[in-house]
């Protein structure tokens, strides 16, 4: 209240004005409310422009956020108190300082509040006491974003347990992992297995940890020999008379450009030579020289080379993934012969000509499990409206339809968007007798940052036990079946859309574990990163994530 209130004696009218009921108009005369209006047993108050006054005084009245005129409670933050019939009670002026700053605690009726230099206090700790939105002080309540528990004195009660505090191992929370100690406390300042947990509980990623003595990726997980950025080389460094690039995170750059330079297979920067698959010309300086010719580009047709034939286009380039005549020319150029080419539409005989009307039969006795990650209450990961459930679905009907074209038998955990359970996946598969198991799915994680496709197969782990396939999840043929499924498919996915290669990786996912036949999972991009789920979301680009998939997978038969 205004200290002009504070000044009146205790004898003044303690009810400086008093609300007016305001008759009820028509329908056909209704106009913007002005002053004073009772609505049931609550009051409110409309100013001149028939706006309702919410969180503030009117005469001697208080409305709260609600724009209800309140009784019989402190209010303004604690401050006054209003009585039975709404007006400030200037006889309460015990409970208030009115002409001096406020400082420390301060108890309103029942209630404690803290004030530094006059102001109120609010969300935030003083001691091991909480201040809750209004300021006052927190009792026998789950506090500060429900991590900690204060009793019925206020304070912090060290070592409560939350009822969601019997969570126990990893969790993932607002895309965001947590581990939780057996005794259901959340894991901070320490390792589990290897990935750290920082002092507030969070896994750490692409970050020194451990008093900066060790590094963990994007995925979390420590990397093995990393160097610190102290120590590491980045960019381009001249070492006994020669160039050589470190990638950003220290590795030596080798068999890629680096701008307009070419680093060999021993990280040397390239001069006066052709290079890239002898495709690109290099100068003294290293820099590639534009529109430099090699001697052999002055071939043109077929070429035999070393009893292997070869086509050469007009301009002298050689001739790939395309048709000349009726041969078929691979993606090294070959002449195919005894295959089936062109995404296994074709069949090329031993002289390498097209066989018309070839069978495949083959193709029509081998059977594909596709199985399109999550579905159903399970979105995946989730960005900006992207969800990996749908793009996995959509993946898996363009993969699908091509594999039939080619007679493939097709087989699938879901074509609708259902909820199915991970070993329920692993179990329709090995009860399908298909001969081979493929997991859609798009990737997470990586801070917005990680990009590009990586495809896994099965590696035990310990602490990982089998619930259905104990007999044959490590069984070495059907392991090395899954290694060379998992490459064909990477090299394919990668020729096709140019991506990031992550590699072919190992691990111990439940759809890989419990699989009795050859299995893989494919990565297919990171949704959280904005440029690469601009292009994934794209009909074209899933194309061709569908072409890479089934070009591997008739490779993988070859």
């Amino acid at each position: 209240m205004r200290k002009n209130h504070i000044k009146l004696g205790l004898s003044l009218l303690t009810v400086l004005a008093t609300p007016i009921i305001v008759n009820t108009v028509s329908s056909n005369d209704v106009q913007a409310a002005q002053g004073w209006v009772k609505s049931g047993n609550s009051w409110s108050f409309y100013n001149q422009n028939g706006t309702l006054v919410r969180n503030a005084w009117v005469g001697s009245y208080w409305l709260d956020a609600d724009g209800k005129m309140v009784t019989n409670a402190w209010v303004d933050n604690g401050r006054y108190c209003v009585g039975a019939n709404g007006a400030w009670v200037k006889g309460a002026q015990n409970q208030i300082i009115a002409t001096t700053t406020k400082q420390g605690w301060t108890k309103a009726g029942s209630a404690w509040y803290y004030y530094n230099n006059g102001s109120l206090v609010v969300n935030k700790w003083v001691g091991n006491y909480w201040l809750g939105a209004d300021g006052k002080m927190m009792t026998n309540a789950w506090v500060d974003n429900n991590r900690y528990y204060v009793g019925a004195n206020g304070a912090w009660v060290k070592n409560a347990r939350h009822p969601e505090e019997e969570k126990q191992g990893w969790v993932k929370e607002a895309n965001t992992w947590y581990y939780y100690n057996t005794d259901g406390t959340i894991a901070r300042n320490k390792w589990a297995g290897n990935y750290w947990l920082g002092a507030d509980g969070r896994m750490a990623t692409n970050s020194w940890v451990d008093n900066n003595r060790y590094y963990v990726g994007n995925d979390g997980a420590w990397v093995k020999d990393a160097k610190h950025p102290e120590e590491k080389k980045q960019g381009w460094v001249k070492e006994a008379n020669t160039w050589y690039y470190y990638n950003t995170d220290g590795t030596l750059a080798r068999n890629k450009w680096a701008g307009n330079y070419w680093l060999g297979a021993d990280g040397r920067m390239a001069t006066n030579s052709w290079v890239d698959n002898n495709r690109y010309y290099v100068g003294t300086d290293g820099a590639w020289v534009k529109g430099a010719k090699h001697p052999e580009e002055k071939k043109q047709g077929w070429v035999k080379d070393s009893n292997v034939w070869y086509y050469y286009n007009a301009d002298g380039t050689l001739a790939r993934n395309k048709w000349a005549g009726n041969y078929w020319l691979g993606a090294d150029g070959k002449m195919a012969t005894n295959s089936w080419v062109d995404n296994g539409r074709y069949y090329v005989g031993a002289n390498g000509a097209w066989v018309k009307d070839a069978s495949r039969d083959k193709n029509t006795r081998r059977a594909i499990f596709l199985d399109p990650g999550h579905g159903g209450s399970d979105s995946g990961a989730f960005e900006n409206g992207v969800k990996e459930k749908d793009l996995t679905l959509s993946v898996y009907n363009k993969v699908s339809s091509r594999l039939a074209s080619l007679g493939y038998t097709v087989l699938t955990s879901r074509n609708t968007d259902k909820d199915v359970g991970l070993v329920s996946r692993a179990d329709q598969a090995n009860k399908s007798n298909a001969d081979m198991f493929l997991s859609i799915h798009f990737n997470a994680g990586g801070r917005g940052t990680a990009y590009g496709i990586e495809t896994y197969y099965y590696k035990p782990e310990a602490g990982y036990t089998p619930a259905i396939n104990k007999e044959n999840h490590n069984n070495p043929d059907r392991i090395e079946k899954s290694r060379k499924l998992a490459n064909k498919i990477q090299q394919n996915l990668l020729y096709k859309t140019g991506a990031y290669d992550r590699g072919v990786k190992r691990a111990s996912f439940a759809v890989l574990r419990e699989t009795s036949i050859p299995s893989i999972l494919v990565e297919l991009g990171f949704i959280y990163n904005q440029e690469e789920v601009n292009k994934i979301k794209t009909n074209e680009y899933q194309e061709k994530l569908a072409d890479g998939i089934v070009d591997g997978i008739v490779e993988y038969y070859k």
